[in-house]
């Protein structure tokens, strides 16, 4: 199944929990089960019924805003904002501009799916700034963590290892996380493009029972006075093979 089929807005948010299907929107409003198409969600989009259980949260920003994304600003020159291009798809993305210090993040169901775990992001330039990805706990705890254009060295950092690599401009690429295991501590982590080109792949671990979940996605971004980087991200979502 195409990844678009289940996509759904920001506005109908789906938690799997021992096999519940539980949603959080607009106070009052439930969403409709019509049991040939599927479930009908607020704005009359279908997440047909084949989908049910497996996607469990994404963001794609065609919602049209920004309500569901925590800002900080924390020196001038840092902005968050929707972009109509370039997008991955649709059309928005969000864009991060890095004139300066600042961190968003999207708190997100909190999950302990397999996976994926997937953002697509693309950076138009190459600055000379430090830029964290991360998916983490609701309580701060990191899972996974990508650091691209350092200010010490410019090749792409996971988990604090030094990939060897620098990250590409002006093209779409795509962070997986994959096969997580919150009993054993371990998943597969990936970064490609659609061409299926692989830039870097291996296995991790962490600490399940710091890390017990995941509960939000952050990308955090300092500047360094040697280029101004214009970040777009696009097509977050998380889903559960298991």
């Amino acid at each position: 199944m195409a990844d678009k089929t289940h996509r759904y807005t920001s506005q109908a948010k789906q938690t799997l929990r021992n096999g519940e299907l539980r949603w959080g929107g607009t106070a009052g409003w439930e969403p409709e089960l019509d049991q040939q198409e599927g479930i009908k969600l607020q704005g009359g989009q279908i997440l047909p019924s084949e989908a049910r259980g497996d996607h469990t949260f994404s963001e794609d920003f065609e919602s049209g805003d920004l309500d569901d994304w925590d800002v900080e600003q924390r020196s001038s020159g840092f902005s968050w904002q929707l972009a109509s291009e370039p997008t991955h798809s649709g059309n928005f993305a969000g864009r991060l501009h890095t004139d300066g210090k600042g961190s968003v993040r999207r708190p997100v169901p909190e999950t302990t799916a397999s996976g994926p775990y997937v953002a697509w992001i693309q950076q138009t330039a190459d600055p000379y700034d430090d830029v964290k990805l991360y998916w983490k706990s609701a309580a701060e705890e990191t899972l996974f963590r990508l650091n691209f254009n350092r200010e010490t060295t410019q090749n792409v950092h996971v988990n604090h290892t030094n990939r060897g690599w620098r990250f590409p401009s002006n093209t779409w690429v795509r962070i997986t996380v994959s096969n997580v295991d919150f009993g054993s501590g371990t998943y597969n982590w990936k970064i490609d493009r659609e061409d299926g080109h692989v830039y870097d792949s291996a296995e991790a671990t962490f600490d399940p029972l710091v890390a017990s979940e995941v509960g939000q996605f952050c990308i955090h971004a300092s500047h360094y006075g040697k280029g101004t980087g214009n970040f777009y991200v696009d097509d977050i979502s998380i889903s559960d093979t298991a």
